[in-house]
């Protein structure tokens, strides 16, 4: 729409970045940040599957991965890894509706991966504990994910003592 003076007032775009900046919340304001139930119960279903398909890798490895694929084809201590990251996937889709649940809206997700990236460190120590071969890149892979989540979880908590 043209105004008098020749200036055009400005439209709303309605482009990916408006769509986007739409569904930001600010519950400051009153906005309504809540997940829906839908939402809640389908992640924590994800999180159950996945999480189930990680437990059935670590604890029989073999058996589990030769459904889909040739077990002969990798060795069963990366069998082994991919099931904690399995698990450690579950745990996020797991933990983020019920870290909602408990009020600590948009940082849900990362509370959930403290946890998971805990998980992570711990399981691969127990893994080298019994594979001499990867010992090395287990302990390696599991004090990053220690760190990581060491990290995260010093920021959430700052995060927190400034509110």
């Amino acid at each position: 729409f043209q105004a008098e003076d020749g200036i055009r007032d400005s439209v709303a775009s309605r482009g990916l970045g408006d769509v986007y900046k739409r569904q930001i919340c600010d519950e400051n304001v009153g906005g309504d940040c809540s997940t829906s139930t839908s939402v809640r119960r389908s992640s924590l279903l994800t999180g159950a599957y996945i999480g189930a398909v990680g437990l059935a890798l670590l604890v029989a490895p073999a058996a589990t991965f030769s459904i889909l694929f040739n077990a002969a084809d990798i060795t069963s201590a990366w069998i082994r890894v991919f099931g904690v990251l399995c698990v450690t996937f579950g745990a996020y889709y797991v933990g983020t509706p019920l870290y909602e649940l408990r009020g600590f809206g948009a940082e849900s997700f990362y509370r959930s991966t403290v946890l998971g990236r805990a998980f992570v460190f711990a399981s691969l120590c127990v893994l080298a504990a019994f594979e001499r071969r990867a010992r090395v890149g287990l302990i390696a892979l599991g004090v990053i994910n220690a760190l990581s989540a060491s990290v995260m979880h010093r920021a959430l908590e700052r995060g927190r003592d400034r509110e």
